[in-house]
């Protein structure tokens, strides 16, 4: 081990990513094992001592680790060895240094003790001693740590003929797909690159530099120049991402550069064109779109799960290629539904990865002293998503979530533009301006406010996910303190967020903004219609909140439906289908349900507007948002079936008034609505349940 690395004060200096992170560090050279295990050797200076060894190829300390402190202007007795590691944990008051001799053995009782791993993993306990080691003074280096190179790939190069056949055909095919091939199934809109995102940027450089490689190497012959390329993607990818990246324009060379193109980059391409993002990035235009000869998502998907497939051959998990899985996930429930098993499937795989990486739990440390920076606030970002997601499929299919709440500890991302997040002093001043709740403070509404509220309604939802399917009974208080909790959520949004009525038909209120206020507002509602159907399977007698949040969901699904030339993009209205199953369809059901057995005459006692004629016309409507859902779609038979029981609930509630109320019981119920006609439809059954809010079908 060097000991030129000294501080001031005569202890070895930690390496600057250990100093930024304020943990343990074995010194070792030329790369200390925590840098090791976490593949940035590359950053694994010692610039924090007088006479640090200057190395070669070495990225400067990052702004965090030149901001420390030390204590050197302190007097301190002649250079000893280093009882703690510097800058790691504060000394003791029992300890005083400057009494104790350099042949004395350090006092055990002032240790600190290394606190316990949160891990169950088999190497936990090894940790926690190998760290009980470091502040005793003693080394606890690997034989595994000699001459580690980062740039190393982790497996050698293999040709590209001697690949297996089926990754090499997959490989040729992908390419063949790309803009300017001779299969191309995308095409590039050339122009002025609007910096939306990260994303953005990146499309842009990987697209030019491929159309550069495939210049340079049209001479060799298109299946020679294809072999080529791919040769350089396979090796490429199979080097490892780092554990960190200091800005997004590191982020950005990682992958986008000449010499990094990897398959994430093709896959990114893939995911861009169909805009398989969040939400609200799904709104922006695309620098590329479909070419002439492909006119469906299918090709997407199909091109984007091969890149996938080629990445997990290659390269071990990475944040990137989760991202690319839970992008996947997206087109799978825009092409199968979301009732598929091949929606399900990709989202239990972007489960397994996220845990596997272990992105969805901070360290308690991290957490105290966060700085953001572009590639932390990407990486929350992607654990929230796939979080979110999740709860999503479970409201809809009824089926067990893949990850509960209390296995989830990974922090909100703050509430940052993503124009922002691309240079880091933007960054950092628009991290100083949001509040004591991680909002931004402009009132405005960024693609971050909508994924932390929706969340923060997700976390809620997970528990009513555990109170519906879990084996335990149902508490009634805990459920009313669910309840109460999700009204009072809305109030924590920022004011761009919250939803007024005059948002909806306001020509000054954009139609993106309208959509995510009116999409957010369901999210909300639906939580409050889960914990509603659940206290009324307790028999909690209530005042009709079931009935009252039930219109108001169905009112604002046919929102989307009757303001189409509002929310006209093509990324809107391919979310209908899901809107009026996930939220008209519930709501329909309880209004049915009021309209078979009445529970009040006249106006609502809690909302005059709502009257037996109005819960009519509302169902009358959206008869007509479900037959407007086209055969082709994935749940279009759902759609249909849905529609057919409505109108004959209708129909029997009209006749019978008609009828003079015969067969009406004295509170205007019908007295035998077992006797209805259902046509076709013998004791209907859909499948699924949809959290129980269903059960009205059957």
């Amino acid at each position: 081990m060097e000991t030129t690395h000294r501080r001031p004060n005569g202890r070895l200096a930690a390496c600057d990513p250990c100093r930024a992170r304020k943990v343990s560090c074995d010194h070792r050279e030329p790369v200390c094992t925590r840098c090791f295990k976490k593949n940035i050797g590359s950053r694994c200076n010692y610039s924090g001592g007088h006479s640090a060894i200057k190395r070669v190829s070495r990225e400067p300390s990052s702004q965090l680790s030149d901001g420390l402190i030390t204590a050197s202007s302190v007097a301190e007795p002649p250079p000893l060895p280093p009882l703690l590691p510097p800058l790691q944990l504060p000394l003791p008051v029992e300890l005083d240094l400057a009494t104790q001799s350099s042949v004395s053995p350090p006092p055990v009782v002032g240790l600190p003790t290394p606190r316990p791993s949160a891990r169950l993993g088999h190497t936990s306990v090894l940790e926690e001693t190998q760290s009980s080691l470091l502040l005793l003074g003693g080394s606890a280096g690997s034989p595994d740590d000699v001459d580690y190179n980062p740039d190393t790939p982790n497996q050698p190069a293999v040709p590209f003929q001697e690949l297996p056949y089926m990754i090499r055909q997959m490989c040729l095919v992908v390419l063949r797909g790309l803009p300017g091939q001779r299969d191309a199934q995308m095409a590039y809109l050339d122009g002025t690159v609007e910096p939306r995102g990260w994303t953005y940027i990146a499309v842009d450089r990987i697209v030019r530099n491929l159309r550069r490689m495939f210049a340079a190497s049209r001479h060799l012959g298109e299946a020679a120049a294809l072999e080529a390329l791919a040769r350089m993607l396979c090796d490429n990818t199979a080097r490892p991402f780092q554990d960190d990246y200091p800005d997004c324009k590191a982020w950005i060379e990682a992958f986008c550069s000449a010499n990094s193109l990897r398959w994430e980059s093709i896959a990114l391409l893939w995911a861009h064109m169909e805009r398989a993002s969040d939400m609200f990035d799904a709104l922006n235009k695309t620098l590329l779109v479909r070419s002439a000869n492909n006119t469906s998502v299918e090709a997407a998907r199909i091109n984007l799960g091969y890149c996938i497939r080629l990445v997990q051959h290659f390269s071990n998990p990475s944040v990137l290629l989760l991202d690319m899985i839970r992008r996947l996930a997206t087109l799978h429930s825009l092409v199968d539904g979301e009732l598929s098993m091949s929606s399900w499937d990709t989202g239990a795989s972007s489960i397994a990865f996220m845990t596997f990486l272990g992105t969805q739990t901070t360290e308690e440390d991290e957490a105290a002293t966060y700085t953001p920076t572009f590639y932390s606030e990407y990486k929350r970002r992607i654990a929230v998503h796939v979080f979110t997601r999740d709860k999503l499929g479970v409201a809809f299919t009824g089926r067990p979530p893949f990850i509960s709440h209390r296995y989830f500890s990974a922090p909100m991302p703050l509430d940052i533009a993503d124009e922002d997040l691309l240079d880091p002093t933007r960054l950092q001043r628009a991290a100083k301006s949001l509040d004591a709740n991680g909002w931004n403070t402009a009132g405005r509404l960024y693609a971050s406010t909508a994924i932390r509220a929706r969340f923060m309604i997700s976390m809620i939802r997970d528990e009513l996910i555990e109170a519906t399917l879990g084996k335990a009974s149902l508490n009634v208080d805990y459920l009313l303190d669910l309840r109460s909790r999700q009204c009072s959520l809305a109030d924590q949004f920022p004011d761009g967020l919250r939803l007024c009525a005059s948002d909806l038909a306001s020509p000054d209120v954009p139609p993106n903004v309208a959509y995510m206020k009116a999409f957010t507002h369901l999210e909300h509602l639906q939580n409050i219609f889960f914990a509603e159907r659940l206290l009324q399977r307790c028999n909690y007698v209530g005042n009709g909140e079931l009935l009252i949040v039930s219109v108001t969901m169905v009112s604002l699904t046919l929102h989307f439906w009757m303001n189409q030339d509002r929310f006209s993009m093509q990324t809107m209205r391919r979310n209908f289908e899901w809107i009026v199953l996930s939220y008209g369809a519930p709501g329909a059901g309880v209004l049915c349900q009021e309209l078979l057995y009445p529970t009040f005459r006249g106006n609502h006692p809690l909302d005059v507007k709502v009257t037996r004629s109005s819960i009519i016309q509302q169902l009358s409507v959206l008869i007509g948002f479900f037959d407007w859902v086209r055969d082709a779609a994935p749940n279009a038979t759902l759609c249909r079936d849905c529609s057919a029981i409505i109108q004959r609930v209708l129909d029997y509630t009209l006749n019978m008034a008609a009828a003079g109320g015969a067969g009406l019981g004295a509170n205007g119920a019908a007295a035998v609505p077992e006797l209805l006609d259902w046509g076709v439809f013998d004791q209907p059954d859909f499948s699924f349940e949809l959290m129980d809010t269903f059960d009205w079908l059957r």
